[in-house]
């Protein structure tokens, strides 16, 4: 026959079985609050506002600094010598195409075209004597 097992002997039994069971769900429990503890957002809420976004266009600017430089640049060169007497438009300014840029004081070339003119046109009038004449000389 079996003998008795003391109470002191169940107890113990007792205590092995319930910490068996309660140690494992204590240490997934511990986890559990960990890993919830460590996904929490970590902003206060209170500091946010929240906002329902509206449907529509969408404008935005943004701010910032630097230096625009034209695709391409161009130098402009001109026929004749002359003095600058006003000009229309600076470096970077949009320019359009036969938009005057500068004035110039032409009245010193006007001089000289006109001189040019009235040369060729005394020229025509009285062309100068290198024409060609036929030459005779008479033998006897």
């Amino acid at each position: 026959m079996d003998r008795e097992i003391s109470l002191k002997e169940q107890k113990k039994l007792r205590r092995r079985k319930i910490l068996k069971t309660c140690v494992p769900i204590a240490v997934v429990s511990a986890g559990a609050i960990f890993a919830l503890s460590s996904i929490a957002p970590s902003m206060d809420r209170s500091g946010l506002d929240f906002i329902t976004a509206d449907t529509g266009t969408v404008e935005m600017s943004a701010d910032a600094s630097g230096k625009v430089v034209p695709a391409y640049e161009m130098t402009i060169t001109s026929p004749v010598s002359t003095k600058i007497l006003e000009i229309y438009c600076h470096e970077g300014d949009a320019v359009e195409r036969g938009q005057s840029l500068m004035k110039l004081d032409l009245a010193g070339e006007e001089r000289a075209a006109e001189s040019r003119q009235s040369e060729n046109d005394e020229e025509l009038r009285h062309p100068p004597d290198n024409t060609c004449k036929p030459h005779f000389s008479h033998q006897s």
